[in-house]
């Protein structure tokens, strides 16, 4: 068992906040090994196999298992491209594949017949599932990409408001990692016919405008903080 203090420390070191308890309590003491590295890196979660996550948890549903694949690999390289082409620094690359291709791990768990998902949790569900099973893991800041990746994330007001089936918490991208992955997800779709064709930015605009027009502005400064004109690769 490690000493309290060590815990304590490690779980500060990691920049989770009070209000971002892991969703089960503390995590158990095989994850805290995990933890402590990571803290003694900076934060820094190494020993991430994401293809072999979502295996685990996917199980016998291979067919499931390729859809949210096949996304969250063109997610990742989107995500990679626009970190590559921002003018934001010091971001890390390898963390940002890595939640990019478990952002969706969650799926695993929801009922959704058309990606081949036979669960019992709604859609809406998959972002904090994913975050439960991460935390499970011992990743906590792949974990809590997860859980706010949903559009441009999920204010309390949101969940409220709407009466969602969800912790009443914000769920909003604070990171430039977790909101890079955020905007990367908005351009694909995990539709039949679909995973492979990248949304342009007014197909989101006309998307996110369902949800109201601050979700719109958010997107938009997102373009603004990572794709400012004339700094965009070719491929945004």
């Amino acid at each position: 068992m490690l000493p309290e203090a060590v815990r304590a420390t490690a779980w500060l070191a990691v920049g989770l906040r009070h209000t971002l308890m892991p969703v089960g309590g503390l995590p158990s003491v095989k994850n805290w090994h995990n933890l402590v590295a990571n803290a003694a890196h900076g934060g820094k979660e190494t020993r991430v196999n994401p293809r072999a996550l979502l295996e685990k948890q996917f199980g016998t549903n291979c067919q499931g298992l390729e859809i949210v694949y096949r996304h969250s690999r063109m997610v990742a390289d989107k995500a990679l491209a626009i970190a590559r082409g921002s003018l934001a620094r010091d971001l890390n690359l390898e963390f940002i594949e890595q939640a990019a291709l478990l952002h969706d791990i969650g799926v695993s768990r929801i009922y959704a017949p058309q990606l081949h998902c036979f669960g019992k949790a709604p859609y809406i569900c998959h972002g904090i599932l994913g975050r439960e099973i991460l935390e499970a893991e011992g990743y906590p800041l792949h974990a809590l990409v997860c859980e706010r990746h949903i559009g441009v994330g999920l204010s309390l007001r949101d969940i409220a408001g709407q009466k969602l089936p969800l912790p009443e918490r914000e769920m909003s991208p604070e990171s430039r990692a977790e909101r890079i992955v955020a905007l990367a997800d908005l351009f694909f779709s995990k539709k039949g016919g679909n995973l492979e064709r990248e949304k342009s930015p007014d197909q989101i605009r006309n998307d996110l405008l369902k949800f109201g027009q601050n979700k719109v502005t958010i997107f938009e400064e997102w373009l603004q903080e990572f794709l400012p004109a004339g700094s965009a690769p070719k491929n945004i």
